[in-house]
């Protein structure tokens, strides 16, 4: 189960990454079809994405947050507590995930 979750969380932070990077590119590929406006959402949007990494995923380094499993030298306890730090960290990440999606469906809209 460490593994997976390693893995998941690991996949999450470099999408948010790459999500952050293309929606910056696709704004400014788009600001002359789609209009300014559209284009600001989609900064908006990768700004979000860009905060969920720096400031909530990888605030603190992500193997503290999902560590991988462990081997001879390292503590075997995914603790209690450690998931709780976990799902505190996705629900804030969720909090702007969800603004982003926002921003993202703003720009649609003003397409």
């Amino acid at each position: 189960m460490m593994q997976g979750n390693f893995w998941i969380y690991e996949s999450l932070v470099d999408a948010r990454i790459a999500a952050a990077a293309y929606l910056r590119q696709a704004a400014k590929e788009f600001e002359g079809q789609i209009g300014k406006k559209a284009a600001e959402h989609l900064l908006k949007a990768a700004e979000a994405y860009t905060e969920m990494v720096e400031k909530v995923l990888a605030r603190k380094c992500p193997l503290e947050i999902a560590p991988p499993p462990p081997d001879a030298k390292s503590d075997p306890n995914w603790t209690p507590a450690m998931r709780a730090e976990e799902a505190a960290v996705l629900e804030k990440a969720l909090e702007l995930e969800r603004g982003a999606v926002a921003e993202i469906q703003a720009a649609l809209a003003d397409m």
